[in-house]
């Protein structure tokens, strides 16, 4: 009935969510130093400059998710995570995974929809 493993799922989540902060505040740290030492205007010039270039690594790293999705279930039984699931349900979800990822990308990132 209870898994053996929800201490160390709780462990990984801990550790990602501290990770995940300490980047959050790392960013808004650097953001606020830039904003600090150059007007705004400057600023949003450089954003506007990086948005293309971080626009092709969301798309990369969408591609190689899509193309690695097979090696995933491998690598859950690895670590003693697979939940059970079946490989044909998993390769499955591969291309709803993808499309959302995608549907997201173009409204959040690119103002598309």
């Amino acid at each position: 009935m209870f898994s053996s493993n929800k201490p160390l799922h709780r462990r990984w989540f801990v550790l990602l969510s501290l990770i995940a902060a300490i980047g959050m505040i790392t960013i808004g740290l650097v953001l606020w130093k830039a904003v600090g030492l150059s007007s705004l205007s400057s600023v949003a010039d450089r954003v506007a400059d990086a948005k293309p270039v971080l626009s092709g690594l969301r798309f990369i790293f969408i591609a190689v998710l899509a193309i690695s999705w097979s090696q995933l279930p491998a690598f859950w039984g690895i670590t003693g995570h697979d939940h059970g699931i079946e490989p044909g349900h998993w390769m499955a979800l591969r291309w709803r995974v993808v499309g959302w990822l995608i549907t997201v990308e173009l409204v959040l990132g690119q103002n598309i929809l």
